[in-house]
């Protein structure tokens, strides 16, 4: 059908649906049902704690240790950017601002890769013994999990 064909038969069906239409007095009942959905969240704000002590704990063991200055320089200055970007992940987060507290949390990961590609390098092992270069590395793969978790829980987090 054309237009010019099918405008006067709608307006036709539309009349005729309108003429038989009867104006009478009814009720309706209406029923309206509320459905609640809670939703279970982990709380970031309790998962940054995690991160600080084991932080805390590598920053202990790193003063602990009696090497080469250099290293030691080095080792503290990636421990502290990735505790700068941690603490500004949580500002962000707590200021609603999500996804830059991602990129954040993902700039501290970024730093304490660094720190344990340092810790694995011959230079330290040589400073601080195998022993104590295989904690670090023990405690800074158990702090790059807890911050893992915690870039997860803020990226569901809505």
């Amino acid at each position: 059908m054309r237009y010019r064909t099918i405008r006067p038969w709608l307006a036709a069906v539309m009349g005729a649906s309108i003429a038989t239409a009867t104006f009478a007095d009814t009720t309706t009942t209406s029923t309206v049902t509320t459905t609640t959905v809670t939703t279970t969240t982990t709380p970031v704000a309790g998962m940054f704690k995690a991160v600080d002590d084991g932080a805390a704990a590598l920053t202990a063991q790193l003063n602990a240790v009696a090497g080469s200055l250099r290293v030691h320089t080095l080792l503290e200055r990636e421990l502290a950017h990735m505790q700068t970007s941690r603490m500004r992940a949580e500002a962000l987060l707590n200021a609603g601002r999500r996804r830059q507290a991602i990129v954040a949390l993902h700039n501290a990961e970024t730093w304490l890769t660094a720190f344990l590609s340092r810790v694995r390098t011959v230079g330290v092992k040589k400073a601080v013994g195998p022993t104590t270069q295989a904690s670090m590395v023990s405690m800074a793969n158990q702090v790059r999990s807890n911050l893992r978790a915690v870039t997860v829980a803020a990226k569901l987090q809505r």
